[in-house]
């Protein structure tokens, strides 16, 4: 049994992966782990491309696109690691990234989830920790409110921007552009939700770790860069923030309803 599953899931990434797997395996040598990559669209020349450099590379091929959430449910139910990873195709460590945030989830058996310091390609940060979103929030950054509020107190709240970021912090939740779970974790509060198509995965199983009594922690000694698109995801009208409305309805129907938070 492998200490930590690594699951990439490619659809359309291909100049990506070849960047990510090199940094995964050359940053990470004193770790017993696996890497799956799924291949939600064909993209040729992609399976031979890695299995030339990088074949110890579970490779899967999906007949028809699935969500992130199914794909990454796929593969953990295959799997029996004591740590599960969801990372981004688009994603390069920076460090030994992922043995520092297994080490801190050894040391720290209360965590069922924790994320990495994610930055930008050209070294900004990323704010990838955060509270969980209220009705507020969603508001002041997901409609045109933002244009009005560039600056909101509740939205940098929201995103906890006013904090710098330098060391280990229990938040809400963590970007699954690079999460790492606890399997005895997974198993008290169950997969991703394979309803949500994209986006929202992330904050949906930050939940349900909090409600069921395991902590979230932000780990910035482990170092990713992370090469988010901004200006894609904060268009209004468009395939993706439509996707994120569908999401972020089925997170408040399944969760706000509840009536306590989590602690």
């Amino acid at each position: 049994m492998h200490k930590v599953t690594v699951c990439i899931i490619s659809h359309g990434h291909k100049e990506y992966i070849h960047p990510c797997l090199e940094s995964l395996f050359r940053h990470t040598t004193d770790l017993d782990f696996e890497v799956d990559l799924v291949l939600n669209t064909p993209e040729e020349g992609l399976e031979r491309l890695v299995r030339s450099s990088f074949p110890q590379v579970n490779i899967r091929h999906n007949p028809h696109p699935l969500g992130f959430a199914q794909n990454n449910n796929r593969v953990y139910e295959t799997t029996k690691s004591e740590y599960f990873l969801l990372l981004n195709p688009d994603t390069v460590l920076l460090n030994d990234a992922l043995a520092r945030l297994v080490s801190f989830c050894d040391e720290n058996p209360e965590v069922g989830a924790c994320g990495p310091k994610l930055l930008y390609p050209d070294g900004r940060l990323q704010t990838s920790c955060r509270h969980f979103p209220t009705l507020r929030t969603v508001l002041l950054r997901r409609t045109p409110l933002r244009i009005l509020f560039p600056h909101s107190r509740i939205v940098r709240d929201y995103t906890l921007s006013n904090w710098d970021h330098g060391s280990a912090r229990e938040v809400d939740w963590v970007f699954g552009a690079c999460l790492l779970a606890r399997r005895s974790a997974v198993e008290t509060v169950g997969f991703l939700d394979d309803k949500l198509f994209l986006f929202c995965e992330d904050i949906d199983w930050c939940y349900r770790f909090k409600t069921a009594g395991w902590k979230v922690f932000y780990v910035p000694d482990a170092r990713v860069q992370h090469d988010l698109d901004d200006a894609r995801y904060n268009r209004f009208w468009s395939r993706d923030r439509i996707l994120h409305y569908r999401s972020m309805v089925r997170y408040w129907r399944k969760n706000m309803l509840l009536k306590q938070r989590p602690s």
